[in-house]
């Protein structure tokens, strides 16, 4: 909730703002928590794909937390000729050490276009879960996740691609 109305409406914002601006070509759709899943392969069918977006919600992934790892290799496991060009639209609130070391080897090699989209900000907020608005409590302790803005800005740079802060991308 550190940002309005929170960080689950703003990244479904963004995404139908990405569905709205491309308008030709395959797009897939990978979600990920402490894993990474497949929401739709590739396809040219963006009704489906904002369907499929409108019904994800965080209390259905079976594993809590924000591998973003293991979202990008999911989203690389569906490219299947590595030679061909791909534009991979990356939308996250964290990275961590594990993120800084393997994602650049995920990528190595690669004919990536990388757009990085930061939701949320540095202060961080609660989070509340749905259906009753509890808030998500570990160790006794309220989980307040932050979003490191300068470490996701630098790391995108350092791999070559486009970083962004909030909702809009710029058209392509």
């Amino acid at each position: 909730t550190d940002i309005k109305p929170n960080r689950q409406t703003r990244l479904k914002q963004s995404i139908q703002d990405i569905l709205q601006q491309s308008k030709e070509g395959d797009i897939a759709l990978v979600a990920f928590a402490g894993e990474g899943f497949v929401i739709s392969p590739f396809s040219q069918d963006r009704e489906t794909i904002t369907h499929f977006l409108l019904a994800l919600e965080p209390i259905i992934m079976p594993v809590y937390g924000s591998n973003l790892t293991d979202g990008i290799k999911t989203a690389l496991s569906l490219h299947k000729n590595p030679a061909a060009r791909l534009h991979l639209i990356v939308l996250t609130d964290s990275l961590n050490d594990q993120d800084k070391e393997q994602i650049p080897k995920l990528l190595k090699g690669l004919n990536i276009k990388l757009d990085l989209i930061a939701v949320g900000n540095q202060k961080g907020d609660i989070i509340k879960l749905p259906p009753d608005g509890r808030v998500l409590r570990q160790n006794g302790k309220n989980v307040i996740p932050n979003t490191p803005l300068d470490a996701l800005e630098a790391f995108t740079h350092q791999l070559g691609g486009d970083f962004y802060h909030g909702r809009l991308i710029a058209q392509q």
